[in-house]
């Protein structure tokens, strides 16, 4: 039986011009995360990222510890599946376009805009999200501007194919995302409808673990969100 971990980037720069690039609490996250694996002796045959600076970036950042201690590590193979569905342009599409479809996405922009409170206003942002994304994976709309949902499940499978098919037994491997390709593999291994699936997005912390076990012909979830590196939770943050 083979392993494959899956982690989420480290935290990015959300609410700033440039989402794309890792905070400074980000950077601690992910040394943290090569600290961990390499004082419990992680050692992976091969190790893949998404083509986003955030994912490259936390992957470079584990690879350094292991270089700074001498240690191997493979070389950062990039795979374009397992990039993030493009998040900004969904929620553009849902505070312009679809508020004339959708009655509920009207009132949820409407408190959006009225909301003064900081956090009110983060609040207000993800119930948006969360609901034109619901709609998205259920193909309630169809718009150029956005990645249909069923082309980024198949891309995502199609990664998920070339990092597990063929490989030799007993290999372990390291994969380094975001939440919505990790939740398209989720929705794999257990079986889930899209929609549920994409809820386990929610819940993903940056810089977390998914693992799953698989032979030639089983693909299982053996351990979910997990984050034992990040032991405090001033460290626990989700964008």
């Amino acid at each position: 039986m083979s392993n494959l971990l899956m982690v989420r980037h480290g935290q990015a720069r959300f609410g700033t011009e440039n989402y794309d690039r890792l905070s400074d609490m980000g950077v601690e996250q992910c040394q943290r995360l090569g600290q961990y694996f390499l004082h419990y002796g992680y050692a992976f045959d091969r190790v893949f990222v998404g083509p986003l600076e955030r994912q490259k970036n936390s992957a470079i950042l584990v690879k350094e510890v292991y270089e700074q201690a001498s240690a191997p590590f493979p070389e950062l193979e990039m795979l374009p599946g397992l990039n993030e569905f493009h998040w900004d342009d969904l929620f553009h599409l849902a505070t312009t376009e679809l508020t004339g479809q959708f009655e509920l996405l009207q009132r949820l922009k409407e408190d959006y805009e009225m909301a003064e409170d900081p956090a009110r206003k983060q609040r207000n942002f993800q119930l948006i999200f969360e609901e034109v994304t619901k709609l998205w994976v259920n193909e309630a709309f169809v718009s150029p501007k956005v990645e249909p949902w069923q082309h980024f499940s198949e891309r995502v499978h199609h990664a998920l194919e070339h990092m597990i098919e063929g490989q030799p037994e007993g290999s372990r491997y390291l994969a380094i995302s975001s939440g919505g390709p990790m939740a398209v593999i989720a929705q794999k291994a257990l079986d889930l409808h899209a929609e549920r699936a994409v809820e386990l997005m929610w819940s993903l912390r940056n810089a977390s673990m998914i693992e799953y076990f698989f032979t030639e012909k089983r693909f299982s979830m053996g351990a979910f969100n997990t984050h034992p590196h990040l032991n405090n939770d001033t460290m626990w943050t989700y964008r």
